[in-house]
């Protein structure tokens, strides 16, 4: 409760403590989000215990500090955690400015596919997409009209060149496209 109040740069925290020991508020503070970018520095006066220290780290904690501790190692680990600290708020702070960048283009591309559907529905000349082999990928329902198919299904996947009257034409088109990578006022 203490840490959501005062969202501290770093907690040192000791193991052997009444009601739950160190390694359970660890965990605790780990597992809520609001508080798991907060450094702990696990502090204890079991000095040569390497299962304690493990165990610390195992539980989220970023460092280990032996009892008495070096008040130069102290300030030295506060400083780091103080920088770790930093980095996380800052990679949040990203996360969460990107994932509204997201939400945003993603509303913006939403609504502009509404508009070209409406657009391209209701298109009164015949509109064709063909990839470079020739293949139909896109036609407009007024397309379908005017060439007499029923459903895109008719036309999707078909060669382009069945709706030219003379098929050199499409060919000619290619010629074009692929030496300019474009086209321009081609009837």
């Amino acid at each position: 409760e203490l840490s959501i109040q005062e969202d501290p740069d770093v907690i040192l925290l000791d193991i052997m403590m009444p009601e739950m020991d160190g390694f359970e508020v660890c965990k605790k503070l780990k597992a809520d989000q609001r508080l798991s970018d907060i450094p702990v520095v696990f502090v204890t006066a079991l000095k040569g215990d390497q299962e304690s220290r493990i165990k610390a780290l195992e539980c989220g904690g970023e460092a280990f500090l032996a009892k008495p501790v070096d008040e130069s190692e102290l300030t030295a680990q506060v400083r780091a955690m103080v920088k770790i600290k930093t980095a996380n708020t800052d990679k949040r702070n990203e996360n969460e400015r990107l994932k509204r960048l997201v939400e945003e283009r993603t509303k913006e591309l939403v609504q502009s596919q509404a508009q070209f559907k409406g657009i391209f529905e209701n298109l009164q000349d015949a509109y064709f997409q063909a990839d470079l082999s020739g293949i139909f990928t896109l036609a407009s329902p007024s397309a379908l009209k005017l060439f007499g198919f029923n459903s895109l299904d008719e036309i999707i996947g078909q060669p382009a060149n069945s709706l030219y009257g003379n098929p050199q034409e499409r060919d000619s088109l290619m010629v074009e496209l692929r030496s300019k990578g474009r086209i321009e006022d081609f009837v």
